[in-house]
C-alpha cells in the first residue's frame, strides 16, 4: 500500500539517496559526451543532500509498506528569489519502484497543494532529453511551454531543459439558455 506523507528532518539522507539513484538512472540519457562525469555525480549527490536537509518541510514522501520509495517537492512560496510558488521543483522515484503509480500520487498531492495555495496552474522543468519524464508529465496533462539551455549552479554546467505547465483549475462551462 502506498502512503503519501510529509517528510521529516530525519528522512533527508534517505531521500537524497533516492533522488540521486533516480537521477543516476537517467544520466546516460543526457550526459553522453559530457566531460568530468565524476564531478557531475559528486555535485548531484551534494545537491540532493543539501536540498533534502534544508527543505524537508516542502517535501512529500511516497512510502510503500512503510519504506520511502520516492519524493516530490514544490518550490518554497516564501523564497523571493524563485518567486514561483506554483512550481514543482522535484519528483523522484527510486528506479526499483517506478511504474507503480507512486509518481502519479505524488504529482497529484503536489498539484492539490498548489491549488489549495490559490494557484490555477502548476509549472515544472525537466531535462530536455528525459523523454520518459516528459511523456509522464504529458500523460497527466502538462504541455511543453519552453525549451532552453540554463545554467545549473548545483551541477555547475549548462543543462538543456523544457518547461511544462498544466492548468489545474478550470472555468465552469456556462450554459446558454434560449436561442443563441
Amino acid at each position: 500500500m502506498v502512503v503519501i506523507r510529509s517528510a521529516k528532518r530525519s528522512d533527508a539522507a534517505k531521500l537524497a539517496e533516492i533522488g540521486y539513484r533516480a537521477w543516476e538512472d537517467r544520466l546516460s540519457v543526457w550526459a553522453s559526451g559530457q566531460t568530468n562525469v565524476a564531478s557531475l555525480r559528486r555535485n548531484a549527490m551534494d545537491s540532493y543532500l543539501t536540498f533534502t536537509s534544508r527543505s524537508w518541510s516542502l517535501i512529500r514522501v511516497a512510502e510503500e509498506d512503510g519504506m520511502p520509495v520516492g519524493w516530490g517537492a514544490h518550490e518554497d512560496p516564501l523564497d523571493v528569489e524563485t518567486a514561483r510558488p506554483n512550481a514543482i521543483s522535484d519528483l523522484w522515484i527510486d528506479p526499483e519502484f517506478q511504474r507503480r503509480g507512486h509518481g502519479a500520487k505524488l504529482l497529484t498531492c503536489l498539484e492539490d497543494e498548489i491549488v489549495e495555495a490559490g494557484h490555477e496552474t502548476a509549472e515544472l522543468e525537466t531535462h530536455a532529453r528525459n523523454h520518459e519524464a516528459i511523456a509522464f508529465y504529458r500523460r497527466y496533462g502538462y504541455t511543453v511551454i519552453w525549451l532552453s539551455t540554463v545554467y545549473s549552479a548545483s551541477l555547475d554546467r549548462d543543462i538543456e531543459k523544457v518547461g511544462m505547465s498544466k492548468r489545474l483549475v478550470h472555468e465552469p462551462e456556462i450554459e446558454i439558455y434560449g436561442p443563441a
